[in-house]
């Protein structure tokens, strides 16, 4: 498994499938010569336009650049997890039948949203390279088995690996103060925590890279489709339902262990200071020297306050928190309003 894993990274599996899938899909599509050529067919008594592959601009995007993002940000977040509970204890880790388990669910749930895929297509009339009439009923086409077969490849990595984060979840969830290695010097200025939120930033970012995913299609939809407005931006609430708790409970969680350390050094200092100034009270100093030195005395003590104040209590520099909030907060601007509309 050691070899294995030096050969199959997140960044191979992600470049290998926007290499396989954007090749077969385009191959297919000029094969069958629907790659670029638009055709008027006769349907049902009518004219209809069968739209080519390149018309799909959000299929092909999605093919060669977001999917493959969001493959690679979901095999690096289980990585990462994976790495960091190797050291931990068996019950967090998921047995290898367990394993087989979800991959079986994982299945199943992504062939019930396939056949719900398909059947918003076949019983629409738009066609392009990927569905057209054929006698009475639209069916795929070739290429549109391959796309279906790329779409549900990127819909069952998202499940499984979606199911895979349980363990590091349970995991940070359950971390005690005591747990917690507090470091203010480390390099990563958030006091050597920022290791333990990468996995689930990196699983925010793919579930951010599904919403781009969802507003493309819905872009492409509204510009193609003349069925209503476009279910697709369903995605919005499922953004908000997953990526939230994900983001939202482990990283309170660490800030309040870490404001716990934090609040340790104050405490501390509190002390030290309470002794200072309980010293300077009740000596009367005897000249201007001891004076000074008193006031410098105190004059430290009331900087080092300042500097463990300053100590991060977040496990990431608030910068780099303010995507992910903004995108949450947007996510649910855009449900809230939609929902007042239907009411």
């Amino acid at each position: 498994m050691k070899r294995i894993g030096r050969y199959i990274s997140p960044k191979k599996i992600g470049l290998g499938y926007a290499m396989f899938a954007i090749t077969t899909s385009v191959g297919f599509a000029i094969s069958e010569g629907s790659f670029y050529k638009e055709e008027i067919i006769n349907y049902m008594g009518q004219s209809y336009v069968v739209h080519p592959l390149i018309d799909n601009y959000a299929t092909l995007l999605d093919f060669a650049l977001l999917n493959p993002l969001m493959i690679f940000l979901l095999f690096r977040s289980v990585k990462r997890g994976s790495d960091i509970l190797k050291s931990k204890p068996v019950k967090y880790q998921i047995s290898p039948y367990h394993k087989i388990g979800l991959s079986g669910i994982a299945v199943l749930l992504t062939a019930g949203f396939m056949y719900y895929y398909y059947h918003g297509f076949s019983e629409g009339l738009y066609f392009d390279a990927v569905m057209r009439p054929y006698e009475t009923t639209p069916t795929l086409t070739k290429t549109g088995w391959v796309v279906f077969f790329w779409t549900s490849t990127c819909m069952f990595i998202t499940l499984q690996f979606s199911a895979l984060q349980i363990p590091y979840l349970k995991f940070l969830l359950s971390l005690e103060s005591e747990d917690m290695v507090y470091n203010p010097q480390h390099e990563d200025s958030v006091a050597g925590q920022k290791h333990l939120i990468k996995p689930i930033m990196d699983y925010f970012y793919a579930a951010l890279v599904m919403l781009i995913i969802f507003i493309l299609f819905q872009q492409y939809d509204s510009t193609y489709l003349t069925t209503g407005e476009s279910n697709r931006l369903n995605g919005f609430m499922v953004f908000i339902i997953i990526a939230g708790p994900v983001l939202i409970l482990p990283t309170l969680h660490l800030n309040k262990l870490m404001s716990f350390h934090r609040n340790l050094y104050l405490q501390t200092m509190r002390i030290r200071m309470s002794g200072i100034y309980s010293e300077f009270k009740s000596e009367k100093p005897k000249n201007s020297v001891s004076i000074d030195e008193e006031i410098k005395k105190l004059d430290y003590v009331d900087r080092y306050q300042k500097l463990i104040k300053g100590l991060p209590t977040w496990p990431l520099p608030r910068m780099e928190l303010t995507l992910p909030a903004i995108s949450l907060v947007g996510a649910f601007i855009k449900v809230t309003t939609d929902i007042i509309q239907i009411f």
